[in-house]
């Protein structure tokens, strides 16, 4: 089944609030763990974010194979360039943000964790009681830097399409956010 201008797919609806809800919560403890210096969320972050990744690449395929829904009512040009460059930025960065996140944490030679699985084994120094030792610092700070502009860049897509979800809804009085509740429209 593929979505309609007038339904979208219970997998469609599943897979957008998977990944709006994981990617707000995420980019939340990202902000909170860096400021306040709080490592022990790291692992945890780590491994909600590789899930994430997956989930990501999972939806990227499918909303290629289904396409952007058609809009329910006539857009301007402008509205409809806005809508799919918040979209396809959204479907980037939930792909990218996790991906230089991984890069990041290989590089700096810390490895990745699936809670207690090892995907990517940390580069430990046995010399010097498993002190973590960086692959790559060039590398590792490029991904950081990736990281971090990706999630402003994703934090501004997220607010811009929540207001148009809500202008959607209480000024254009449209069927938009109703459609990815799940409602015919």
């Amino acid at each position: 089944m593929r979505d309609t201008k007038e339904k979208l797919t219970l997998t469609t609806i599943i897979l957008h609030w998977i990944i709006a809800l994981g990617m707000i919560s995420l980019i939340i403890l990202g902000i909170y763990m860096t400021e306040n210096h709080t490592y022990a969320l790291y692992p945890i972050h780590k491994s909600l974010g590789v899930i994430l990744l997956f989930i990501a690449l999972f939806r990227t395929v499918w909303r290629f194979v289904n396409k952007l829904p058609k809009p329910v009512r006539q857009c301007t040009p402008l509205e409809l360039i806005l809508s799919k460059v918040v979209h396809y930025s959204l479907i980037i960065g939930t792909l990218l943000i996790p991906i230089s996140g991984i890069a990041m944490s290989t590089f700096s030679g810390h490895g990745v964790q699936l809670f207690n699985f090892v995907l990517i084994e940390p580069n430990l120094n046995p010399a010097e009681s498993g002190k973590v030792i960086a692959l790559n610092t060039f590398l590792a700070d490029a991904a950081s830097l990736i990281h971090a502009i990706s999630n402003y860049i994703v934090i501004l897509c997220i607010s811009l399409h929540i207001l148009a979800a809500l202008k959607h809804h209480f000024y254009d009085r449209d069927s938009v956010l109703k459609r990815m509740l799940g409602q015919r429209v």
